[in-house]
C-alpha cells in the first residue's frame, strides 16, 4: 500500500489522490471458504497501520477521519450559496481520508500544521448563526479567524493554507476547490460490505445509491448482496433476443463499430 502512496507522491503533478478500495466477497466469487473469511481481508483500521509502517511514520492513522467529518463544511456552504449541498453524512466506517502535502519528496499531512478539529467545530458553530446581515457576519469572522488553526512554521514552504480555506470555503466553486486539490494529496478509502459483514446501521446512513426499475438500492447493498445481479438480469435481454424484437443489429445500431460478442 504504501509504494502506490510513494507513486502518487513522486508524480504529484498528474495524480490527485489515491482511494484505497478493500477485498469484497461478492459477484462471480465462489466458494468462499471461512479462511477467506477471516484472512482474506485489510479493514479500514489495518490499511491504516500497514501505511503507517510503510511510510515510517510520515503519515499515520491519527492523521486519518472518517467520511462524515466533513458535513459542517457542507451545511457552511450552503448558507452561504443559499444553494443545497451534498451532504457525506454515512456511517464513520464506511470510510475516510486525509490530504498530504509533499515537499522535497517527503510527506506532511494536513492535521501536522492544522487544527482540523478546531476548524471544524469553528466551521460548525459557524454555519449556525442567524439573524440580520447573517452571511456578512459568517464571511467577516471566518476571514478573522481561520487562520488561528493553521501553524505556518509547521506548514509546507510556499503553502498559504489560510488563504487556500478562505477562498474554496467562502467561494465553494471549482476553481477555488481546484486551488486546494492541486496543492495537496487525497489518501483515503471506501469500505465496502458483503454478505459476510453487513451492518444494516451502515446501510441506512449510505449516501451512494443506485436508481433502478425495482427502487432506490444502497451501493453495498446492490454490490455486495447480488441485488444488483438480480435486477439486471430481471430487466435484461439477450443480445439475439434485442436483434430478434427490435429487427436491427446491434453491431450496427447501439454499438455502431464497438464490439459484439
Amino acid at each position: 500500500l504504501s509504494d502506490i502512496v510513494k507513486y502518487a507522491a513522486e508524480n504529484i503533478d498528474v495524480i490527485r489522490g489515491v482511494n484505497f478500495q478493500p477485498i469484497s466477497f461478492c459477484g462471480r466469487l465462489e466458494n468462499v471458504t471461512e479462511d477467506h473469511i477471516k484472512n482474506g481481508r485489510t479493514d479500514y483500521a489495518e490499511m491504516m497501520k500497514v501505511l503507517e509502517k510503510g511510510l515510517d511514520g510520515q503519515i499515520s492513522k491519527e492523521d486519518f477521519y472518517p467520511v462524515p467529518f466533513v458535513y459542517p463544511i457542507s451545511k457552511l456552504i450552503e448558507v452561504l450559496k443559499e444553494e443545497k449541498q451534498v451532504e457525506f453524512t454515512a456511517n464513520p466506517m464506511c470510510g475516510g481520508a486525509t490530504y498530504v502535502f509533499v515537499e522535497d519528496g517527503k510527506l506532511t499531512p494536513i492535521t501536522r500544521f492544522m487544527d482540523v478539529e478546531g476548524f471544524v467545530k469553528f466551521i460548525d458553530e459557524l454555519s449556525k448563526k442567524s439573524g440580520m446581515l447573517k452571511k456578512v457576519k459568517i464571511v467577516s469572522s471566518f476571514i478573522k479567524n481561520a487562520g488561528k488553526y493553521i501553524d505556518k512554521e509547521k506548514a509546507p514552504k510556499g503553502l498559504n493554507m489560510t488563504d487556500l480555506i478562505i477562498n474554496a470555503l467562502t467561494t465553494g466553486d471549482y476553481n477555488s476547490l481546484k486551488a486546494f486539490h492541486y496543492s495537496s494529496l487525497y489518501i483515503g478509502s471506501m469500505w465496502f460490505q458483503d454478505a459476510w459483514n453487513l451492518n444494516i446501521e451502515r446501510l441506512k446512513r449510505c449516501v451512494i445509491h443506485y436508481s433502478t426499475l425495482e427502487g432506490v438500492v444502497p451501493f453495498c447493498a446492490y454490490n455486495g448482496l447480488g441485488i444488483g445481479e438480480k435486477i439486471r438480469k430481471k430487466h435484461s435481454i439477450s443480445i439475439k433476443e434485442w436483434e430478434e424484437k427490435t429487427e436491427r443489429k446491434l453491431r450496427d445500431d447501439l454499438w455502431k463499430n464497438g464490439p459484439v460478442n
